[in-house]
């Protein structure tokens, strides 16, 4: 087996066996790899912290009102 996804325009120099490979794939989630790459941008990270702050305030403003 040659392991390949690494977008060389050469094979790769070694050879792995198929017993050498472990694993199974348990789950695709589909599209992850965008929302994971916005997240490593500045205006993502800001989102991101936008939005947890908003949740912290949403459950503090729910447990005020159910006092």
């Amino acid at each position: 087996m040659s392991p390949g996804g690494d977008a060389n325009a050469e094979p790769d120099p070694l050879k792995v066996e198929y017993a050498g490979v472990l694993g199974t794939v348990a789950a695709h989630i589909p599209f992850i790899g965008i929302y994971a790459g916005a997240f490593n941008t500045l205006p993502g990270k800001l989102y991101a912290f936008g939005f947890i702050v908003a949740v912290a305030m949403l459950y503090l403003l729910a447990h005020e009102l159910s006092e």
